[in-house]
C-alpha cells in the first residue's frame, strides 16, 4: 500500500455575523453536551470494570446521540449530524490515545486521559466534506449560511475537512487540513550552528545574534493588573445558586475580564509564533544543515525540590525565586516549538536538522578545544584560559555545537543514515576531550571520550 502524502493544516480567520455566532454556539454546546455526557457514561462503565472496545463506542453514540435525539435532547437534531458525530470520534480517539501510551504501545510523552469541556474557554466543531464549501470570499457552513473569512493564502489541495474554533479570546477561525506535495529546495554547500538563548534567542556560529522578541516579558505588567482585577472581582462577586446551593463565580463583568486577560495572551502566542515562523523560514531557505542543541526544555522548567533541615525542622532556600524567573524566560522564548517548526519545514523542503548533546559546548574552546569552567567567567565573555582566545560566549557555543554536528557519528541504534529532509540525533554522550582537530584547529569531537591511561 502506498504512503499516504503528508498533510498540512491551515488556519484563516472567521468573521460571523451576530446571527451566524449564534447558531455557532449552539452547535459548540451541542457537541460539548455529547463529549460530556459520552464521557460521564464511559468512566461509570470503567469503574464498573467494563474494558473500552468497539462495541463501547456503538453503545455510547446509541446512548449519548441517537436516544438522546428521541427523548431528552431533541435540540441535538437544530445542527450539523456530522459535526456532533465528529465529537463522538474525537473522545474515542483521546480515550484511545490514553490507552496506548498508558500501555506503552504509544512512544513519546505520556498523554492523560479527556476532560469534561466548559462552556468558557476555547470551543470547536469539525466539518468533513460536504458540509461545507469554500469561495470566494465566504465558506458555506452546513446549517451556518455563508461565513465570511480572510483567505491569506491559496489552499494546495482540496480540503478533507473544516475545524471551526472559537478560541478564549473571542476570535473565530477556520482550520483546514490538505494535502501537500514536498516541494525540495535545492541543494546548499551550508551548515550552521544555533545556539538558542535567553538575553538572544539564537546565536549563529557566523556572529550573527538573533534578538527574540520577548512578548511575555513585555507585556507581563498588563497582565498583572488584569489579573489583579479579575481576582479582586473574583473576591466580591462570589455567590450562591439558589436553585442549586452551589457557589458560582462571576458576572458579566467578570467575564468579560477574562475575556481581557484573554487576548493579552493570545497577543502573546500570535507574536511568539510569527517571530518563530519566519526565522525558521529563514534558516531553511539559506542552509542545508542545522545543527541544535537536544535540550530537554521540560527538566529545565520544572521547579527545584523543596530542602529541608532536619535538624532544625525549616525549610532551605532552594533558589525557587531565581528559577522562576529563568523559567518564565525560557517559556517567552519558545524553544521547543522553534525546533519543532524546523523539523517539519526541514522535512518538507529536503533539508537536514541534527541534534546533539549540549554538554560541555558552553566551556569548551571553540579554537583549542580546552575544555574549563573558568572560560566562561560572564554570561556573555568567553575567554580560554589556555589559549587566550576571548569571544562572545554564545557564539563560541554555536560553533561548537555545529563541530559536534559535523564530526560526530550517530550511535549504534542510529546507524542508519537518514533520509533528505529528516532529523538526525547525536545520541553519544558529551566526555572532556583534550583531542585536536587536525586540519580546522578545532576539536575533532565534542562527543569523544578520550581516557587518559598512566605510562
Amino acid at each position: 500500500m502506498p504512503d499516504s502524502k503528508p498533510r498540512l493544516r491551515y488556519r484563516f480567520r472567521l468573521h460571523p455575523h451576530p446571527h451566524q455566532e449564534q447558531a455557532l454556539a449552539r452547535l459548540f454546546g451541542c457537541c460539548r453536551s455529547v463529549w460530556n455526557d459520552a464521557l460521564r457514561l464511559r468512566t461509570e462503565r470503567y469503574r464498573d470494570g467494563i474494558k473500552y472496545s468497539k462495541d463501547e463506542r456503538g453503545l455510547l453514540q446509541k446512548v449519548c446521540l441517537t436516544e438522546a435525539k428521541a427523548t431528552d435532547k431533541p435540540w441535538l437534531a437544530e445542527v450539523n449530524s456530522h459535526a456532533v458525530q465528529q465529537a463522538l470520534r474525537d473522545l474515542h480517539q483521546a480515550i484511545s490515545n490514553h490507552l496506548s501510551s498508558a500501555s506503552g504501545r504509544r512512544k513519546g510523552p505520556k498523554v492523560k486521559g479527556p476532560r469534561l469541556k466548559k462552556k468558557r474557554g476555547a470551543q470547536s466543531a469539525r466539518f468533513v466534506a460536504g458540509g461545507f464549501a469554500c469561495n470566494e470570499r465566504t465558506i458555506r457552513l452546513s446549517k451556518i449560511g455563508l461565513v465570511p473569512i480572510t483567505w491569506t493564502r491559496d489552499l494546495p489541495s482540496a480540503p478533507s475537512s473544516c475545524t471551526v474554533i472559537r478560541d478564549a479570546a473571542g476570535r473565530y477561525f477556520a482550520s483546514f487540513v490538505c494535502e501537500i506535495e514536498p516541494k525540495p529546495m535545492p541543494t546548499l554547500e551550508t551548515e550552521v550552528g544555533i545556539d538558542l538563548g535567553t538575553v538572544f534567542f539564537a546565536s549563529l556560529n557566523t556572529g550573527e545574534q538573533i534578538e527574540g522578541p520577548k512578548p511575555l516579558k513585555r507585556n507581563l505588567q498588563k497582565l498583572r493588573r488584569l489579573q489583579q482585577a479579575l481576582k479582586r472581582m473574583d473576591r466580591h462577586c462570589t455567590r450562591t445558586n439558589p436553585a442549586t446551593g452551589r457557589k458560582q463565580r462571576g458576572s458579566h463583568r467578570y467575564h468579560r475580564q477574562q475575556r481581557r486577560i484573554a487576548r493579552v495572551h493570545a497577543h502573546i502566542t500570535d507574536v511568539r509564533k510569527d517571530f518563530h515562523e519566519k526565522l525558521s523560514t529563514r534558516l531553511i531557505h539559506e542552509n542545508q544543515v542545522i545543527v541544535l542543541e537536544d535540550l530537554r526544555v521540560s527538566a529545565m522548567l520544572k521547579a527545584p525540590k523543596p530542602r529541608l533541615d532536619e535538624y532544625a525542622q525549616r525549610w532551605l532556600p532552594n533558589g525557587r525565586a531565581s528559577k522562576r524567573g529563568l523559567a518564565r524566560s525560557i517559556s517567552d522564548a519558545g524553544w521547543r516549538s522553534f525546533r519543532l517548526m524546523l523539523e517539519q519545514k526541514a522535512e518538507r523542503y529536503g533539508r537536514e536538522i541534527r541534534v546533539v548533546n549540549p554538554a560541555y559546548t558552553s566551556q569548551r574552546c571553540s579554537c583549542c578545544g580546552h575544555i574549563e569552567k573558568a572560560n566562561r567567567k560572564t554570561q556573555a565573555d568567553f575567554r580560554c584560559v589556555q589559549c587566550g582566545h576571548t569571544e562572545n560566549a554564545d557564539i563560541n557555543a554555536a560553533k561548537n555545537i555545529l563541530a559536534a554536528g559535523q564530526v560526530a557519528r550517530p550511535s549504534a541504534s542510529c546507524a542508519e543514515s537518514p533520509e533528505r529532509g529528516s532529523t538526525k540525533r547525536i545520541a553519544e554522550p558529551m566526555q572532556k576531550s583534550r583531542v585536536k582537530s587536525r586540519a580546522a584547529g578545532c576539536e575533532a569531537s565534542t562527543h569523544l571520550k578520550v581516557t587518559a591511561r598512566a605510562a
